[in-house]
This record gives C-alpha cells, structure tokens and sequence, in this order.
C-alpha cells in the first residue's frame, strides 16, 4: 500500500504542471488504476525468506523439511513436492514436512504456497541425501589350500555412502588390507586362519561373517623353548606351538628319548635335580616333521643337608675327618665353624683334624651355600683328651713347683706322680726314691681339658686326704694345683705350678 501511495502522490504533483484541464482528467484516471492495482499487489504478494534446506539423514531416522513466509497473508496453502510430483496426504499440506528417511525418498524436495487472495510462491530446490548403514551382501568364502598355492578373498556390500574395508586375520588387522579383496601370492600356514572383514561407512560398521583359511603344510615350528633354568620341586612348563595341517602331534623328548605321556604343546612336570638335561620337541603330521632345536634345562636347588658330621672323642694326636654330604644346585660351597666361628680356609665338604690337639675341642658345624640359600648342619661336639674319661692308665705327671714337704725328707723338686691301670697314685721323690702310696678314692674328667684326682695317706700316722686338679692347655702341658688337709689336725698340705704329661 505504500508503494501505491507513493505513486499517486508523485502522479498527482504531475497533474497539476499540466496545463490543459483535459489532460489532467486523463491522468487522474491512469494514477487511480496504478494505485488500484499496485496496493492489491502489494497486499496479496508471498514471500519465502528461508528454507527448506538440503538434508542429509540415516536410513530410518527423520527427516524435515521447513519454509518460512515474510508475510502470509491469509490462510496461506502448501503443498510439497518429491522430484516436482506433489506428495499426497495431509503432511505434505503443512508448513513443515517430516518424511522417514529411505533410499526411494532419496531426491529433490520443494514446496508451493498459496493464499486466498490467489498469490503463489515456490520454495527453493532442497537436496534430502539419505545414507544407508553397510550391508555385506556376500561374505568372503573359506577356502583349503596347498602351502605356496595363490590365497584370493573378496567381499561385496552396498552403502550409501560407499564403504570401506578392512580385513582382519583372527583378531589383527591386516596391514593394507582395505579393499574389497584381499590376495596373497603364496599362502603359507602363516595365512591359515579365520578371516572377516569389516566394512564402513558414515552410517556405520558392519562385520563379515568368518571364512576359514586352511593351508595344507607339513608343520612349522612357532614356538619353542629355549635354555630353561626350573627350580627342584617347583611345577615347570615347556611351551611349544606348530602350525600346519593337517593339526601336528607333538612329542617332548629327553636326551634324545620320548618323555612318556608328554604328548602336548604344553609339558608340565615337576622337576628333579634328576631333570637337568638336554631337551627337544618333534611335531608331525602326515606330510612331513620338525624337530626343535635342543635346549639345555638346569634345574637349580637350595642346599640340603643328606648326611651331617658326627660327634668324635679324640686322644691327643689322633686324626679324625668331619665330613658332610649335601646336594643343591649351582653346586655347594660349605664353610666350617668352631663354636659359632667361621673356620679360615675350612671351605670344603670334608675337615680334617691332625694331630688333634686339646685346643681343637669344641662344636663343629658347616653352613652348606649356593645361590639359592645357605643351610647349616646342627653342631656336634668334638672332644679332645690327654686319655679316655674312665682313666688314664700308667700316665706320668711330672710336677714342678714349690709347694710343702709332705714326706719330711726335704725335697720337694721333681716329684713324679704315676696314675696306675686300677686307680692307685704312685710318687715318688727322685732326689731319695721315697715314694708314698696313696689309696683311690675318685677319679673324674671335669671336662675334656680337666681332671680331678682324690687319694689318702698318711704321713707319720697323720690321715690325708688329698685333692690333685690339673688343667691342660696344651697337649702335653698344663698347669696343677695340689691341696691336703689332715683329717685329725689342721695341717693343710698345698702346691700349685706347671706339670709336663707323657703318654706311658
């Protein structure tokens, strides 16, 4: 209306310039038409400002499509076209249009608007492009083969938009394989397996279903062990693994001979020091065999003790062997001990003691060692002797001291006392040949180093009891003490000082 406004004022500014009333008359009637019509223009116009637009949709989902007007109008009339054919029903009649994606709905969507006062207006062109998920419409097919033969597999499967591949051996993916086929130039049993292929597009994924690949083979070793170190007593595992077909046999051998019963990829035993040794696995099928290459198992194992030392009693001079047997593996070290102290240079299964000597009494033990522990032997005890406990037969002391003249004659250098087979105490001054005899009343080994000796006499009609005590230090030296004690008066007799032994 505001156009046609405009015009009829601009006409009629003209119309009074003109000079002729005639003229003027045929103006005004042209200026009232162009107004007419100009504002029934203006108020029956329609003007789409948006839509619809190009849609891209998922088969099966939804998909709509909207126009926009400026102005309406009156009960504006739509009506939507596919591929300019109009669409029946009442939901092509409406400002929005919702359809169901499908691959026949693929294609060119309009729509045409009218309203009462008999304006038209048509929409711009929108694309609806409908994508559709893969479908494997023929899967790869299994195939038996011969080793070196040529391996083709292929797939067909339809997408929009057009997928893509990927195949797969087992569960990895294969490099490069990203067509719809898949080829090798000489299959080996490396190829043998189950195959699928996944195909893709922006709609989604879809997997083939599996097509088994067998490559007939004589076998081929994948797996095998190499050189095992196994723990004693511990349950040990060997591992092998062949490919080939038709499926492979195994057999575990052990320096050179077939293991009984071990007839399985896996061998699983529980070893034995007995176990070391040399081992292999053949694999066979009806076209042909492998062998592994042997392999060196060690069976290790902690030190242990199969025969401690034993106890001894020793005369001085003796020679004795304490000796230990052990098993382990690596082989044992052992280290010697004397009464908890480690032995220098005592490091071998065997400890020799000679010329045994007082000095060498003790507990012995021996720490059994390797790399896989270290046990010790209980302690035994190891005594040396000048005698044996019950006496020491016809053994000669010599005394020197100072010490008090018991016998009355002055000397009291170079008493000699003898130890006889039944116990009596001989003594004898060598400076006069006195000697006094003395009646056995005790004899007792205190310990391997000391002995007590108790005897009576008596000495011009007095009763003594007398105590000897002699500690030994070394083989054949020691030191003694002397003690007598009247038994009526208290006269005490005492001596002390250094003794020399000698065997009778």
């Amino acid at each position: 209306m505001k156009w046609g406004i405009m015009q009829i004022s601009r006409i009629s500014a003209v119309r009074s310039e003109l000079p002729h009333s005639g003229l003027r008359s045929v103006l005004s009637a042209f200026a009232f038409l162009v107004a007419f019509f100009a504002a029934g223009l203006s108020a029956n116009a329609l003007d789409i400002v948006s839509g619809p637009d190009d849609l891209t949709v998922v088969a099966g989902k939804k998909a709509s499509f909207t126009v926009v007007l400026a102005e309406p109008g009156t009960a504006p009339k739509y009506q939507w076209r596919f591929n300019g054919e109009a669409i029946p029903g009442d939901a092509a009649k409406r400002a929005v249009f919702t359809v169901t994606a499908q691959p026949a709905r693929d294609g060119n969507y309009d729509v045409v608007v009218t309203n009462r006062e008999g304006a038209t207006a048509t929409s711009r062109t929108a694309r609806l492009t409908v994508w559709t998920p893969p479908r494997v419409t023929t899967p790869p097919a299994s195939v038996t083969l011969d080793a070196g033969a040529p391996l083709n597999l292929s797939v067909v499967a339809t997408g929009v938009p057009a997928p893509t591949f990927q195949w797969f051996l087992g569960d990895t993916a294969i490099e490069g394989a990203t067509g719809a086929t898949y080829a090798v130039a000489e299959a080996s049993v490396y190829d043998a397996g189950k195959y699928t292929v996944r195909v893709s597009n922006a709609a989604g994924t879809v997997p083939s279903k599996p097509a088994s690949v067998v490559v007939r083979s004589i076998p081929v070793l994948v797996l095998a062990p190499g050189p095992t170190e196994v723990a004693a007593g511990v349950r040990a595992r060997l591992d092998a693994l062949a490919l080939g077909f038709p499926a492979p046999k195994y057999q575990w051998r052990f320096n050179g001979k077939a293991i009984s019963g071990a007839r399985s990829p896996a061998y699983v035993f529980t070893p034995t020091l007995a176990s070391a040794g040399s081992y292999e696995v053949v694999v066979t099928n009806s076209l042909g065999s492998a062998t592994s290459d042997p392999f060196p198992l060690v069976v290790t194992a902690g030190p242990k003790i199969v025969q401690g030392p034993a106890a001894a009693r020793l005369r001085v001079g003796d020679s004795h062997v304490l000796s230990v047997v052990a098993s382990g593996f690596p082989a044992p070290s052992f280290q010697w001990t004397k009464d908890g102290k480690d032995i220098p240079d005592a490091v071998l299964s065997s400890l020799t003691i000679s010329p045994a000597r007082i000095s060498d009494t003790g507990l012995y033990a021996v720490r059994v060692i390797n790399a896989k522990g270290s046990v010790p032997t209980k302690p035994v005890q190891v005594d040396v002797s000048l005698a044996p406990y019950t006496a020491i037969p016809n053994a000669a002391f010599r005394l020197n001291g100072s010490w008090t003249d018991i016998d009355g004659d002055g000397g009291y250098v170079n008493e000699v006392y003898t130890l006889l087979k039944d116990g009596r105490l001989g003594y004898r001054d060598l400076d006069d040949n006195s000697r006094i005899s003395l009646t056995y009343k005790s004899f007792k080994w205190v310990s391997p180093t000391t002995v007590t000796f108790r005897g009576e006499t008596k000495i011009d009609g007095v009763a003594f009891v007398i105590d000897f005590r002699f500690e030994f230090t070394t083989a054949t030296t020691g030191t003694y003490s002397l003690r007598g004690k009247a038994s009526s008066v208290g006269y005490i007799v005492y001596q002390s000082g250094g003794f020399v032994y000698s065997q009778p």
